[in-house]
């Protein structure tokens, strides 16, 4: 029924209906620019007679006749005002929906499933027609009571034009609110997750102070190793060149001995020394010292 919802607030939109209540000289109006007739069931009724339309008057409060040549609708002479506007809006509904072709009639003394479903879409469309939704915005009508005050509806069909406002206009604004609310707590538990993610892979990884004092560890026991390394390489050597001779042992001399001495012998203790090999110092003139080279 969304479909001929939306047919009927068209259809009012073209024929320019601005105003509530739509009266019947407004519905005129609109047949006429549609080539449409409006005929009471005693006005038309030597037409009826002639063909044959009687039953349609003792079974149905209007109904429409189409041929080739015109379309009237046909009206219950003894009907209510506001029953009298539903009806002629309905039989509007069976047209501009195309329930009606050209030789045939709206009604049927059987009704089919299809009749049935043609009258309940012709039923809405006298509904919308009667009180089009943009006007119904315009002027804030959101309650049934107020379509029955402003002398629109019955009670009946203004609880029913209620409930189609209520799923055009609210039910969708309502379904739009909660596809934003929906859109809004999944991105809530997105940042919630990521926020938490990166809490605790912070909490796992150690500060930058201690990630500092680590590489300084690092460092200071990579100095290390590479000095003791660099150590027993050196020993290493040493002992190679000492086992090899290709290197002799340094001694030490002071300014006005005759001797060179080992270090840490007594008689260079706390005096000016100078270091050279042991041929160096023999080439000198120096010997050895007798102490420190027993």
């Amino acid at each position: 029924m969304k479909r001929v919802r939306k047919i009927a607030d068209d259809f009012a939109i073209e024929m320019k209906i601005l105003h509530l209540p739509v009266e019947m000289e407004k519905l005129e109006e609109i047949a006429e620019k549609n080539e449409w007739r409006i005929i009471s069931y005693s006005k038309g009724y030597n037409f009826i007679k002639s063909e044959g339309l009687e039953k349609y008057c003792y079974t149905s409060k209007g109904f429409t006749y189409s041929s080739s040549d015109c379309t009237i609708i046909f009206i219950k002479d003894e009907l209510e005002y506001l029953d009298k506007i539903n009806v002629i809006c309905h039989e509007m509904g069976h047209l501009v929906l195309k329930h009606i072709e050209v030789g045939t009639n709206q009604k049927s003394i059987t009704i089919q499933n299809e009749d049935r479903i043609q009258e309940l879409e012709a039923d809405v469309f006298a509904l919308m027609l009667q009180s089009p939704t943009y006007l119904m915005q315009t002027l804030s009508i959101t309650n049934s009571s107020i379509l029955v005050e402003k002398g629109i509806f019955s009670k009946e069909n203004a609880k029913k034009r209620c409930k189609y406002l209520f799923k055009d206009v609210y039910y969708n604004k309502i379904k739009y609110g909660l596809s934003i609310s929906t859109a809004l707590l999944i991105l809530v538990a997105l940042l919630t997750f990521l926020i938490t993610r990166n809490y605790y892979i912070n909490k796992l990884e150690p500060p930058v102070s201690n990630v500092q004092s680590i590489i300084s560890t690092a460092e200071t026991t990579t100095e290390t190793t590479s000095s003791v390394k660099f150590t027993e390489i050196s020993t290493e050597i040493f002992s190679s060149v000492i086992n090899n001779d290709e290197i002799q042992e340094m001694v030490y001399i002071t300014k006005s001995g005759k001797k060179y001495h080992k270090q840490g012998c007594h008689y260079i203790t706390n005096k000016e020394t100078t270091a050279l090999s042991i041929s160096e110092a023999e080439n000198n003139g120096y010997s050895a010292c007798s102490v420190c080279f027993k």
